[in-house]
């Protein structure tokens, strides 16, 4: 598609952004493999967002991504001290549309499960990351949002639910935590 894009815009007419997008992303998937997979997949994500941005009407954006990728500011458990995780590139970085704009929200599961496509769709465990009792003393539903940013929070100012060797207050990190309790794992579309 590189190589001859004229051909490919001619004949996918308004289909050749998805579908160039797609191509562009399979590479990426490679290159990530054959490389430093965490700054790659990083990077990735954070160009991606920005043709997605650049490409689209604006207005307020919603995605969902994992732990290490909502944190607004970086934890050295993935991330590279080379690179930036995707929320702190775009909330600080000075090529991102929507520097100061970004609110994270954290999931944390309690008795939760999912699909695992990796070992035959069986239902799997959904590790408990944020395992804590000051949710539970709360939240007394099966899904209960949590903000943790309101003023005079303990969590403006405190490190909370983020392990001790990073640095930091909790709410520099995220803002909100979803907390989902009793979750069944998805099934395949054809069991159902």
């Amino acid at each position: 598609m590189n190589t001859n894009p004229k051909f490919y815009k001619a004949y996918l007419g308004k289909n050749y952004f998805d579908v160039n997008f797609i191509v562009e992303n399979m590479v990426n998937k490679l290159n990530a493999f054959k490389s430093d997979f965490n700054t790659v997949r990083e990077m990735s994500i954070c160009n991606n967002f920005q043709k997605l941005y650049k490409h689209y009407p604006k207005g307020k954006y919603f995605g969902e991504f994992g732990m290490e990728h909502v944190y607004q500011k970086n934890y050295d458990l993935y991330s590279s001290k080379n690179s930036k995780n995707f929320a702190t590139f775009l909330n600080s970085s000075n090529k991102s549309p929507v520097k100061g704009k970004v609110l994270s929200i954290e999931y944390a599961y309690e008795d939760s499960f999912y699909m695992n496509v990796n070992y035959d769709n069986r239902s799997t465990q959904i590790p408990t990351v944020i395992n804590d009792n000051l949710l539970s003393n709360y939240d007394k539903s099966d899904i209960t949002l949590f903000k943790l940013n309101g003023e005079n929070s303990p969590l403006n100012n405190t490190k909370y639910f983020i392990d001790d060797s990073s640095k930091g207050f909790t709410t520099e990190y995220f803002q909100y935590i979803i907390s989902i309790k009793n979750s069944k794992a998805t099934e395949p579309l054809g069991n159902i």
